[in-house]
């Protein structure tokens, strides 16, 4: 009786036991923005590894002086934009999302467009 105890008891646990949910691998980001001389725009740029699978999206965040951030998703690891003030400092930040689920996120420094007057 005790060993059909002890089967029982081991057939339960092994059927009962659970695997910890599998982990996203960590995705890393690393983001470059400049601003150009005599040209009103800039130009950022995202380097993706790790993570799992494709990199899906890139929800951009882009900071210009003391107005409201803007955002806009993309399929691209390329951003660029026009900047509307000369000398106006622009902050980017960029998330990444990848096809398992994983993000990184990163942002520039503050950078500024020195562009002639338009």
């Amino acid at each position: 009786m005790f060993k059909r105890l002890c089967v029982l008891f081991l057939l339960i646990t092994a059927t009962v036991s659970v695997s910890p949910p599998a982990q996203a691998a960590t995705l890393y980001v690393e983001l470059d923005c400049q601003g150009f001389n005599q040209q009103p725009f800039y130009l950022c740029l995202a380097t993706t590894y790790g993570g799992t699978g494709s990199y899906t999206s890139y929800r951009w965040k882009i900071k210009a002086g003391a107005y409201a951030p803007t955002y806009t998703t993309t399929s691209s690891s390329r951003y660029d934009g026009y900047c509307s003030v000369k000398g106006m400092p622009y902050t980017v930040t960029v998330t990444v999302t990848d096809s398992g689920g994983a993000t990184g996120t990163s942002a520039s420094s503050t950078f500024r467009c020195m562009m002639d007057e338009y």
